[in-house]
């Protein structure tokens, strides 16, 4: 009878170690299923991230081809409106003096009412005037687009710059679960 007990014991403590061991088995292999799934998340979020900031990087080069094509436009816009002042201020100034007037003797007599002689236009004032203020609106433009301009690259920066760190913060996550998942897979093989 003392045998029958310690068989018994023996076979209660081997069972009892069994299922230890095989509840131990099961953790683990749970454990090393839930480690890959957030591995497996990780990974998705980084590519997420990897693409945004690609997306990131294309939107800005966009943005900035349209700055430097506002800018160059408002340059040429500029220097032919300045181009074009300087003829307007020379035709106007030589009216001013006289030069362009030119005293043919009147043609079929004298002229009809309600003409007067060959004077400078009031109108040039406000030509000039203008221009002038188109001009100063090319370099608000100007002023504009590269005030939105910095923005965006700011923004830019920015967002890239969130972006690497949550990269950085995943990737030593993901580290941190391989590691994880790898002792739990030598723990498993152990078992």
């Amino acid at each position: 009878t003392e045998e029958l007990f310690k068989n018994k014991k023996d076979n209660a403590e081997k069972s009892h170690t069994q299922k230890k061991l095989q509840n131990k088995i099961a953790a683990l292999e749970q454990a090393i299923k839930e480690q890959q799934e957030a591995i497996d998340t990780l990974d998705a979020e980084m590519k997420d991230l990897n693409a945004g900031r690609k997306k990131a990087s294309e939107d800005r080069k966009a943005e900035k081809a349209e700055y430097l094509n506002t800018v160059a436009e408002q340059n040429k816009s500029i220097d032919l409106l300045r181009q074009a002042l300087k003829v307007l201020k020379e035709v106007y100034s030589k009216v001013a003096e006289g030069v362009l007037l030119q005293e043919a003797p009147p043609v079929g007599g004298p002229a009809p009412k309600g003409f007067d002689a060959y004077e400078k236009s009031r109108a040039s004032a406000g030509i000039i005037a203008m221009i002038e203020q188109i001009v100063t609106d090319c370099r608000n433009m100007i002023k504009e687009a590269q005030y939105n301009g910095q923005n965006a690259l700011d923004s830019f920066a920015k967002f890239v710059q969130t972006t690497n760190e949550a990269l950085k913060a995943k990737d030593d996550a993901k580290t941190d679960l391989v590691s994880q998942k790898s002792q739990s897979e030598k723990d498993l093989t152990g078992a």
